[in-house]
Parts: structure tokens; C-alpha cells; sequence
């Protein structure tokens, strides 16, 4: 499982633009889904040089090098400790300036006093809502608490938020079908912020938004 996750963590920071990985195997990349969320967003990244990111649920670190290798000052953030340590690891291999913070992601935001010119929760923000998980046969029951997590976000961030829409959502509300919980989703986030809009979708069911803060 670790030569697993060493090979694709490398494949990644190869494809993240770092001295010493610019010539790399083209097919050693991230998987399409990751390529095409980056696509999506790279066009309203405007200038990031010197910005500052937080990549919330920032998973294996891809979006972290990634903005990181252009110039940003990026905060990476999850309560994945095992994962976060093998990220922060390969980060020191490569000189990377990225800031890694592991726990609750609720609980950093709240915690910090800095804001951020942009913040990244893609495939991250059902699972930092969730608040419990009850299995029953086959069937997974999700609990969401969204209030607080879209209350720290806004704290944090005096730019753009890039969320993600994601499935797990759907599976509280299956009876009512995609359509039904993508309006729900969004009234949640318009409770928060008064301008987001769908600018990509990472698969038919997934928009990804971009809210102004």
C-alpha cells in the first residue's frame, strides 16, 4: 500500500511543475477527474503569485503543489494524519513552501486569525460537513451539519471559494433525485455568500461553484 501510494504521490508532484519534474511521462499524471478540476479552475486563478490558498480536505496534495509551484503561499489541511504526513514528507523532498496543518477543518478555520485570497474544498466539503455515519445492511446514512463549516469558510476568505458538489449529499435526500439536492445544496451555500455560480462540472453529477466572498 505504500509503494502504491509513493508511486502516485510522485506521479502527482511530477505533474505539478516542480524543478527536476518537468520532463516526466505524460501518462503518469493525476487521474482525469483531478486534470479536469484543475482545467476548471486555473482560468479564475488569476495571478496567484504571492496569494494565499487554503486547500481544505487537500487529500494527496495535488492542488497544494500545484498553486504552490506558481507562486502562491498555500495552506494544505486534513485530518487524514497518515496522509498528511506522507504529503508534508514528499513536500520537504522537493523544497516545496507548502504549510501543512492536520485535524478538523472546522476547528483550523475558526482557529486562524489570517484570510485567504482563495479557498479549494473540491471532493472536501461533504465530508468535513458530515457529522455522523450510520450503516444499516447496505445502506449508508449520512448526517450534515453545513452551518459551521460555511461559517468558518467565510471567515477565512476575503476573495473566491471553489466548492464542489458532491454525492454523498444526494444520498440523504436519494428519494428526491439529483435535481431536488443540487437546489437544496444550493440554498445552503446562498444562506452564506449572495454570488456563486456553476462554472465546470467534474462529472455530470458534481458542478463545482465558484462563491465570491
Amino acid at each position: 500500500m505504500i509503494n502504491d501510494f509513493n508511486h502516485c504521490l510522485e506521479n502527482i508532484l511530477k505533474a505539478s511543475g516542480y524543478d527536476g519534474y518537468q520532463k516526466y511521462n505524460k501518462d503518469l499524471v493525476p487521474d482525469g477527474a483531478t486534470k479536469k478540476k484543475w482545467d476548471i479552475l486555473e482560468p479564475y486563478l488569476e495571478d496567484i503569485k504571492d496569494k494565499k490558498i487554503l486547500d481544505l480536505g487537500g487529500n494527496m496534495g495535488f492542488f497544494s503543489f500545484k498553486t504552490d509551484s506558481l507562486g502562491a503561499n498555500t495552506t494544505y489541511v486534513d485530518n487524514n494524519h497518515r496522509l498528511s504526513a506522507y504529503c508534508k514528507l514528499f513536500s520537504k523532498s522537493i523544497k516545496s513552501n507548502v504549510n501543512f496543518l492536520t485535524g478538523d477543518a472546522v476547528k483550523i478555520c475558526n482557529q486562524m486569525d489570517e484570510q485567504f485570497d482563495y479557498i479549494i474544498m473540491l471532493a472536501s466539503y461533504m465530508h468535513i460537513c458530515r457529522t455522523e455515519k450510520n450503516t444499516s445492511d447496505d445502506e449508508i446514512k449520512y448526517n450534515f451539519n453545513c452551518e459551521p463549516t460555511l461559517n468558518a469558510v467565510r471567515k477565512r476568505c476575503r476573495g473566491k471559494i471553489f466548492l464542489e458538489f458532491t454525492e454523498e449529499y444526494s444520498k440523504i435526500n436519494h428519494t428526491y433525485g439529483p435535481e431536488w439536492c443540487i437546489a437544496n445544496f444550493e440554498k445552503d451555500i446562498g444562506r452564506h455568500f449572495s454570488e456563486f455560480k456553476v462554472i465546470g462540472k467534474s462529472t455530470h453529477t458534481r458542478p463545482i461553484y465558484l462563491i465570491e466572498a
